[in-house]
């Protein structure tokens, strides 16, 4: 599958360094590359990637800061000199952390993640129909009402639709069902994680808590998560 990304980064070098890992690299097309964060965020309003290779430390606006301005982030893979962003990093759901300068294996690695997530194959295990979804279990399609979902969570190439009484387990894709569950019940709030809004008993911290399970709220979705939601 062909991958298009762009890479920001305030160090010249540091950009050359990515552009020839990704040209050794089959099916990886850099767009764009940039060393001003503030043009990137402008590039990313108006075109779509699926990738970005992301430094921390920039003036003006951080990789992180970044990340957070953005509604709808492609995969990122975020590059440092520096390890101790590194958990900070995957609060926000990146894709993978290098160390720069990173080793052709180690870049290769960390975009084979990338690829695992954006795979193109059409879901066959779950069908919708008005408030009703249709989940493929054995040979048999079961009628599951919407209304009953507590939240959807991604299992690999699989995703997992849990209600008060079963588990669903389903081919399919994370982006597939966040674009036909109506938008006004049910809410991204991690890479893994659908949650259905009127479900949620309490937020603690970067956790959402449905029926005593703690739920994780990724950085780039934690304010639509409240902005979702009725305060008195």
């Amino acid at each position: 599958m062909s991958i298009d990304c762009i890479i920001v980064d305030d160090d010249r070098f540091s950009i050359e360094v990515l552009r020839k890992l990704v040209e050794q690299t089959p099916d990886l097309t850099v767009r764009e590359s940039f060393e001003d964060p503030v043009a990137a965020v402008a590039f990313l309003g108006r075109n779509k990637v699926d990738l970005i290779f992301l430094d921390v430390e920039m003036p003006g606006m951080t990789g992180l800061e970044l990340l957070n301005s953005l509604q709808e982030p492609p995969l990122v893979i975020l590059v440092s000199s520096k390890k101790e962003y590194a958990l900070e990093a995957f609060e926000f759901d990146v894709v993978d952390y290098l160390l720069k300068p990173p080793t052709l294996s180690r870049f290769l690695k960390a975009v084979g993640k990338a690829t695992d997530r954006l795979k193109e194959e059409e879901p066959t295990g779950v069908e919708f129909r008005g408030n009703f979804i249709f989940v493929k279990s054995d040979s048999a399609l079961v009628k599951v009402d919407i209304r009953d979902i507590l939240w959807v969570e991604a299992l690999a190439d699989y995703v997992a639709i849990l209600t008060p009484a079963k588990k669903y387990v389903a081919h399919s894709t994370m982006k597939s069902i966040e674009a036909k569950l109506p938008s006004k019940q049910f809410l991204r709030v991690h890479r893994s994680y659908i949650v259905r809004i009127d479900k949620i008993d309490a937020i603690e911290d970067n956790m959402v808590v449905i029926q005593k399970k703690l739920i994780p709220v990724g950085g780039t979705f934690r304010e639509r998560l409240m902005n979702s939601l009725d305060f008195l």
